[in-house]
């Protein structure tokens, strides 16, 4: 009995020993498990962190990669625009460069044009010039003056050309200031040959011969050949005619046919206070071509005694460097050519208003041009 409770005492501590081996064991086992577990949890963090790591490292890389993909993108764009903006300005320079080269281009070809102009200008004038220097040859002129208290204030150029068969009247007015002073004053001042002088000044034409005609003889010359049927072209009133006691009375015409004696004729022609000074030289020129007229209608042979007159009161009232027998000659070499009147030099085509330094009226060349006049003139001749 005894033995068997020590057997199972025995067994039981053996037992007991076992399953406290096998505990401690179990227990040094799974402190050894935990360990490993516990190793192996550390193990895992750090990886999960590294993990962690590398995925903000590679969020940050990442982001880095897109600033810097972003950067450079920009940076391209920013060339892009650089280049554009350089391009264009450029462009743009070239462009005005181009704009100034046509500017100057055309500048340049204006002034080539320009001169070029005033070139063929010079030398249209100086044929124009030559033109009328072989006029000056070819055509005959006389200068007609009619005088009033010793001023010629009647100058009619008379130009007679064989190859037209035309004789021209060119009218230039009193007011002419040419040398310091009015045409009208030369003739009393200096003589006929200074007066010439400033004719060939302004138009070109040296006068071959002149007449200065008197009141006197123009009335007696009208009278004698019968008076002359005027056309009136519009109405006329003056009211300041001078009179031969120096005083003034009103004379008047109205538009349409008159016959009018030598008397009256004188005064359509010197009128002017109611009209202008180129009005009258027209008239004066209408009454000169009516007496041509006139007298072409008269039959010398017929009308002897009426040419006595005539040449009568030419040899007492007219100055003039021709004879009777050259104007004779002339009226009746000229007496069937065409005549040309109404040709004013005036300040509708040649000429402008003025004063000078004593207040006077006067008449002046447009821009001091006698050239200008002087190619007018070789039209109408």
């Amino acid at each position: 009995m005894l033995k068997k409770l020590n057997k199972f005492k025995l067994s039981t501590f053996v037992i007991t020993l076992l399953i406290l081996v096998q505990g401690v064991g179990m227990v040094f086992g799974y402190k050894s498990v935990i360990k490993d577990q516990q190793i192996k949890n550390l193990q895992i963090n750090s990886l999960v962190q590294e993990i962690g790591d590398l995925k903000e490292e590679n969020l940050s890389l990442n982001n880095k990669i897109v600033d810097l993909s972003q950067k450079t993108l920009n940076d391209i764009k920013s060339i892009e625009n650089n280049y554009k903006s350089a391009y264009s300005s450029s462009d743009e320079n070239i462009k005005s460069l181009i704009n100034q080269l046509e500017t100057t281009k055309k500048t340049y070809s204006q002034v080539i044009t320009d001169k070029q102009t005033s070139i063929d200008s010079l030398i249209n004038k100086n044929q124009k010039l030559d033109e009328l220097k072989n006029l000056n040859n070819q055509i005959k002129s006389v200068l007609l003056l009619g005088e009033n208290q010793h001023l010629t204030d009647t100058i009619i150029l008379v130009t007679i050309n064989p190859d037209k068969k035309l004789i021209t009247f060119i009218g230039i007015p009193r007011d002419f200031f040419i040398g310091g002073r009015k045409i009208n004053e030369y003739y009393q001042k200096y003589g006929i040959e200074s007066l010439n002088q400033q004719i060939e000044t302004i138009t070109g034409i040296m006068p071959d011969h002149y007449v200065k005609v008197n009141f006197t003889a123009f009335e007696e010359i009208i009278d004698s050949i019968g008076g002359l049927n005027i056309e009136i072209e519009k109405d006329l009133v003056d009211e300041r005619y001078p009179t031969d006691n120096f005083g003034y009375k009103t004379v008047t015409f109205t538009k349409g046919q008159e016959q009018m004696s030598g008397s009256r004729a004188l005064e359509y022609a010197r009128s002017r206070k109611s009209t202008t000074d180129f009005d009258r030289i027209k008239r004066q020129q209408q009454i000169i071509s009516a007496i041509s007229e006139k007298i072409k209608t008269l039959e010398f042979t017929n009308n002897i005694n009426t040419f006595a007159k005539i040449f009568q009161s030419l040899d007492k009232n007219i100055e003039t460097d021709l004879n009777i027998l050259e104007i004779a000659g002339m009226y009746e070499e000229y007496k069937d050519y065409q005549i040309s009147r109404n040709n004013v030099l005036d300040n509708s085509n040649y000429l402008f208003s003025a004063t000078n330094t004593a207040g006077q009226y006067i008449l002046l060349p447009i821009k001091n041009d006698y050239n200008r006049i002087k190619e007018g003139i070789i039209k109408l001749i």
